[in-house]
């Protein structure tokens, strides 16, 4: 919102952007803005000017919590308690051939 109180209404000149996407994510994305009447670029514009309302990326971040099992896993590993240690690649390789 700042941008547009310092610009006013001053019409902005476009710019374009390359980006590199998993080609089976964009065809479900661009099936998705096509049943909500929407065009991709619309729906980035739409990203971008949230970004820009926000001050911030629009939607919260976070890291994917593991579950129990794995949380276990981890600490017995840490701990030492369950799992090899290996001094080099050539013996893990080898523990995992057999």
């Amino acid at each position: 919102m700042l941008y547009k109180l310092l610009l006013g209404n001053i019409k902005m000149k476009t710019a374009n952007i390359n980006i590199r996407v998993d080609e089976q994510e964009k065809k479900h994305a661009e099936l998705i803005f096509k049943n909500i009447g929407i065009s991709t670029s619309t729906a980035i514009n739409m990203f971008l000017h949230s970004v820009c309302q926000k001050g911030g990326i629009p939607f919260e971040l976070k890291a994917d919590t593991p579950n129990i099992e794995t949380v276990k896993a981890i600490k017995n590993t840490m701990l030492k308690q369950n799992g090899n240690t290996f001094k080099n690649v050539n013996d893990l390789m080898k523990d995992l051939e057999d």
